[in-house]
């Protein structure tokens, strides 16, 4: 709401057969013609998907807020329900999640860009189609005196959600001054009182952020750096299931379901990878 080596995300989806996508493909899109609507998440939720198999437990980032519970949640069941399987949230702080993720206590977790595995690459993999982009940024008061790159940021605090990890890894280089947040409601009061300079994150609940400042003379500013891919994450002994997710996915981008991701969310649709 979210930059080493790295596996390929895409070898289980490279290596089935032409005739095999075909197959897959044309069996999800009849389980996408049945049902047309993206689904909201019941409470009542299955605990088996059709075949019988338990629901898989995905961790959901609570430090995301609204946008984790009302716009990247009902997509994630949404995918499942087209593959036929099912999920269940598990609600916690991105940090808390990686790591049960690696315990093997999950089965997988809601988002990640592709850089922001790390460490994870032996236990975890990308469902090998990205969900959305995010624009990447740095945000600071207008009164700051700030000019929206790197190397300005020597001497400067940098606020960072503390489950964003390939940010941190990228600010180390420039400044030490790096506080981890917990969420983004703390922010406004963390520029204002001065606890920090900077916020750098994606552009996942900022527009929530940007509201706190309408009712004053406070304005903030922001600047773009990158733009990066988010991907779902699945632990590595659901790598079966890589393929019929991604699949999922791409019907749910051909048909435009997610074009209500918009600029204010900071997300933007992805393109259908091969």
């Amino acid at each position: 709401m979210a930059l080493g080596g790295e596996t390929n995300p895409k070898v289980a989806f490279q290596a089935e057969t032409p005739m095999r996508q075909i197959f897959l493909l044309l069996s999800i899109f009849s389980a996408f013609v049945a049902c047309t609507a993206i689904a909201p998440i019941s409470p009542a939720h299955a605990n088996n998907n059709r075949e019988g198999t338990p629901c898989l437990k995905v961790g959901v980032f609570s430090d995301f807020g609204k946008t984790a519970s009302g716009i990247i949640l009902p997509v994630l069941s949404r995918m499942y329900k087209i593959a036929d399987l099912c999920m269940e949230p598990i609600f916690l702080p991105a940090k808390r999640s990686a790591l049960q993720l690696a315990d093997g206590d999950l089965d997988a977790e809601m988002v990640r860009v592709a850089t922001d595995r790390g460490e994870a690459q032996n236990y975890s993999l990308l469902v090998p189609q990205a969900i959305f982009r995010v624009d990447v940024q740095f945000t600071w008061l207008n009164s700051t005196d700030f000019s929206g790159t790197f190397a300005d940021l020597k001497g400067r605090s940098v606020g960072v959600l503390s489950g964003q990890r390939a940010a941190l890894d990228r600010l180390k280089p420039y400044t030490n001054k790096i506080v981890p947040l917990h969420n983004l409601k703390s922010v406004a009061p963390l520029l204002e009182r001065g606890r920090i300079d900077i916020l750098l994150s994606d552009g996942i609940g900022l527009a929530d952020l940007r509201k706190d400042y309408t009712s004053d003379k406070t304005q903030l500013r922001h600047k773009v750096f990158a733009h990066r891919l988010v991907y779902h994450v699945l632990h590595k002994r659901h790598a079966d299931k890589a393929e019929r997710l991604a699949l999922a996915l791409k019907i749910m981008l051909q048909s435009d379901e997610l074009s209500y991701f918009s600029k204010e969310y900071g997300l933007y649709p992805a393109e259908i990878e091969n």
